[in-house]
């Protein structure tokens, strides 16, 4: 029987790293940025990414792929929600994202977790594209309308009173 649960970890282990390579390739970085702790945001885009596929394309729960990217299942689960995020309202991710999910698919990996709609909040955008350039030309016009804020007057400190 543990043999059994060595061989799902391991096939488990295979498929992280078919996402590792596909997310690494899509973005032409070498795959040492994911596993270094820099905060260099190239490699947590990586990581954001990885975990975002991870969670889609594998049967590996939230605490495995903690496990494998030396990360806690509650940093994981940020990851996904900001790419999710981050997905939904830029261009750039979203087509990085589909050139990801190509390679996923060419190398035979099947999607298996539902991937939320993606074009609900760039939909919104373009629907609403005049309204909000609008409303950030009047925001822009208000904060350049109001005076500059006076410098607050110095507090005499304890020691301040003593000193004359």
């Amino acid at each position: 029987m543990n043999k059994h649960l060595f061989d799902m970890y391991l096939l488990a282990q295979i498929k992280l790293l078919k996402v590792v390579a596909a997310v690494c390739t899509t973005y032409n970085e070498p795959e040492y940025k994911v596993w270094n702790r820099s905060r260099e945001p190239m490699s947590v885009t990586l990581r954001m990414m990885i975990a975002y596929f991870a969670r889609h394309y594998t049967n590996a729960s939230l605490k495995q792929i903690g496990r494998f990217m030396q990360k806690d299942h509650s940093t994981i689960i940020h990851y996904i929600k900001k790419a999710s995020d981050r997905i939904d309202i830029y261009e750039s991710w979203y087509s990085k994202a589909e050139q990801i999910e190509e390679a996923l698919q060419s190398i035979g990996m099947v999607q298996l977790r539902d991937v939320p709609n993606r074009n609900r909040a760039q939909q919104v955008i373009d629907d609403n594209d005049d309204e909000y350039q609008q409303m950030l030309e009047q925001a822009i016009a208000e904060r350049k309308a109001k005076p500059p804020k006076e410098k607050p007057k110095r507090i005499p400190l304890f020691g301040d009173a003593f000193a004359r």
